[in-house]
């Protein structure tokens, strides 16, 4: 395999930043001056980067960067090259002798692309309550991120009325026919974030501590992807503003609860029984939240744009009683029938994320026991229940228009998993 390209990057590729500023502010407060309150005050604006195979997209691609196969595959690996000269390196091909294929269809990544930041801000009033050991807290927390990475189709296929068909998509892009499709990245997503959070926290004190948090916030961004991926693109091409709506990653509710109990060790009671019910340790995690959120796709390009990002129209009301028995939800999660297919051109008017999929409830449960050998030397058994109740936690329902399942969920969470173990530590 022979690799042919610049090793050096042009300045306008990859141009100069050298003012960044990170300011770091932090408050904290006594307000009673008794050492049992506290409130602190945070600011900060943090850079990213993206991922090295994502700045390398540009370079990688022709006329800069070509690849030639021109030995077979070795049969072994201790004699790759079986008896023929290696072929590295090889010679810089000239145009002449080396055309460059046309169209082109590339990811591409805008040359004005600044690095991505994210301010975030916190209040948090802190509280003991009944003895040292238990605190209270009550925090409002932001975040919004600037120049975030979103993708579009910068050669999408203009529609003209009367005159478009799926088969006629690439005679109507605007660079058609040096370019085909090209998936530009450009640094002009945002995300807001709020959240107040709800704290009480028991430190470990007479053999047991329990921390339970509930955080009730709301995300929204217009960056379908984050800058670890370049996997989507945004609904319509000429607005980058169309994919406004809830984030991925926003659940509006969110509930933990765990806890840590070192049981009696039952001292006074018969040796037998003192080693065998005594001693144990217990200790849980309970975890509820909102389910995530989703769109509906219309499943065929309908904008007749070769984009692959319509979604579909609403027509009605989607939503179906939320006491209705657990088999009908599996079956319609809402109303297929208030969605139809955009018109034609239109690249549909239902929102992204406009939908949210089943909540899910854990429980996790264990149980330890450390017995003890010899001096230095102990056997610890434990044994852990994940998802202890077995709850069925429902998955997505189906979001494609096109599909005979649509609005059928048909996967879940993890069912019960029991495990023992027991570990010898010396």
């Amino acid at each position: 395999m022979l690799f042919f390209g610049d090793p050096g990057i042009a300045r306008p590729l990859a141009p100069r930043r050298n003012l960044r500023v990170s300011p770091r502010l932090g408050l904290a407060i006594d307000p009673f001056g008794d050492g049992k309150s506290s409130i602190r005050l945070g600011y900060g604006i943090f850079y990213d980067n993206l991922l090295p195979t994502e700045q390398v997209q540009q370079p990688a691609n022709l006329p800069m960067f070509a690849t030639a196969i021109n030995f077979p595959f070795p049969r072994s690996t201790a004699d790759p090259y079986a008896g023929r000269v290696s072929p590295f390196p090889g010679p810089s091909p000239k145009p002449a002798n080396f055309p460059i294929p046309r169209p082109l269809s590339w990811p591409a990544m805008d040359p004005a692309f600044n690095n991505p930041y994210i301010q975030q801000w916190n209040v948090t009033v802190e509280r003991q309550i009944f003895g040292a050991a238990n605190i209270l807290r009550a925090t409002y927390q932001g975040s919004k991120g600037t120049r975030l990475p979103l993708v579009y189709t910068e050669n999408a296929a203009r529609y003209i009325p009367g005159s478009s068909t799926r088969a006629n998509f690439n005679d109507r892009r605007p660079y058609w026919p040096d370019f085909g499709a090209i998936r530009l990245m450009k640094s002009i997503g945002n995300s807001t974030y709020q959240a107040a959070i709800f704290t009480l926290e028991r430190r470990f004190s007479r053999d047991w501590s329990l921390t339970g948090s509930y955080t009730w916030s709301k995300s929204l961004d217009n960056a379908i992807n984050s800058a670890s991926s370049n996997s989507g693109v945004i609904n319509n091409p000429s607005n980058w503003n169309s994919d406004r709506g809830r984030a991925d990653s926003d659940r509006p509710h969110a509930l933990v609860v765990s806890y840590l109990w070192d049981m009696p060790r039952l001292k006074s009671w018969h040796p037998v029984l003192r080693h065998t019910l005594g001693g144990w340790q217990n200790n849980g995690i309970v975890s509820a939240y909102s389910g995530v959120t989703f769109s509906i796709a219309a499943g065929i390009d309908q904008s007749l744009t070769a984009n692959g990002a319509d979604r579909a129209d609403l027509a009605g009301n989607w939503q179906l009683a939320a006491d209705r028995p657990k088999g009908e939800q599996i079956l319609r999660w809402f109303n297929p029938a208030a969605f139809v297919l955009p018109r034609e051109g239109a690249f549909g008017n239902s929102g992204r994320n406009n939908m949210r999929g089943p909540g899910s409830l854990n429980v996790d449960w264990g149980l330890f026991k450390q017995i003890p050998v010899v001096e230095g030397h102990t056997l610890q058994f434990r044994t852990e229940f994940f998802n202890l109740f077995n709850r069925a936690n429902l998955g997505l329902p189906n979001s494609n228009l096109q599909s005979a399942q649509f609005g059928r969920i048909t996967s879940a969470g993890s069912p019960r998993v029991i495990q023992f173990a027991l570990k010898y530590v010396f």
